[in-house]
């Protein structure tokens, strides 16, 4: 039985043994593969497998991953071992898919309550300057991003939500344990 040398390598040969005319994927099982591919690419960190994989004509931008809280690929990206820079480049790979960026994991929070929980200020910045986040979500907790922003500590993300022409909204909304954004 041959082992590949890392997760990497095994990552790239999966990759190409699934990297056919998009027509190829009409199979279920076929994409299920290509998400798997993708799992395994983000978990090991890996940005060429990664960004191989996001780049498939094939994948569902608004994949959600079953086996962790609904997290779709763009809430995953949030937690990736790699460089803010190299973040924002596979967001714009994603982003050309036109994926929907308001999805609500099991919990009920965003992509961009991922980003300010993860403590990704790029990425954060790039979710709100996109026309259709919405910002004005709860979770099911009853937080915000305000909220989330505030609890990281992020005053860059906090002013730009404020600035926000929905952010006004944020401010006299209380979670569900009874207390507002600003007395967290």
């Amino acid at each position: 039985m041959f082992l590949p040398r890392n997760t990497s390598d095994f990552i790239l040969d999966y990759f190409r043994l699934f990297s056919r005319d998009p027509s190829d994927f009409i199979d279920e099982a076929v994409g299920m593969k290509l998400q798997t591919t993708l799992q395994l690419a983000l978990k090991s960190g890996d940005y060429s497998a990664i960004y191989s994989v996001l780049e498939n004509h094939s994948l569902d931008a608004n994949w959600r991953d079953v086996t962790h809280d609904l997290q779709s690929i763009v809430m995953k990206l949030c937690y990736v071992k790699l460089s803010e820079a190299q973040v924002i480049q596979l967001y714009d790979v994603i982003l050309e898919k036109d994926p929907d960026l308001n999805l609500q994991d099991s919990r009920g929070r965003t992509a961009l309550m991922h980003a300010c929980i993860a403590g990704k200020p790029e990425l954060t910045e790039a979710l709100i300057s996109d026309p259709t986040t919405r910002i004005e979500v709860f979770d099911f907790d009853g937080n915000s991003v305000l909220s989330h922003a505030v609890k990281g500590h992020d005053l860059r993300t906090v002013r730009r939500l404020l600035d926000h022409p929905n952010g006004h909204l944020l401010l006299e909304v209380y979670n569900s344990i009874g207390r507002y954004m600003y007395s967290i």
